[in-house]
């Protein structure tokens, strides 16, 4: 029998060590709580991409996760629905 996993939206928790700051931007250790994994991150950058990585990996298919796509226009505030519109 496959195992049921429960997803909450927001419920992945990071640990975060900034360890340096050089070339405008951070250094150090991210810790994964939920899954017990840990990753260094050489940009602020890569730290975003890997906090993106794990919520991505633990959401649930059904739920629509906002991203620049859904914007049509530059000049106006984009307001999020299921359908795109």
């Amino acid at each position: 029998m496959a195992e049921k996993r429960k997803h909450r939206i927001g419920g992945e928790s990071f640990l975060v060590r900034i360890q340096f700051q050089d070339n405008a931007t951070w250094q150090g250790t991210i810790h994964w709580l939920n899954e017990q994994k840990t990753q260094t991150f050489r940009s602020l950058l890569e730290l975003i991409t890997l906090i993106k990585e794990a919520v991505e990996i633990n959401c649930p298919n059904d739920i629509d996760l906002h991203h620049w796509g859904q914007c049509r226009h530059s000049t106006t505030v984009c307001s999020y629905s299921k359908e795109g519109n």
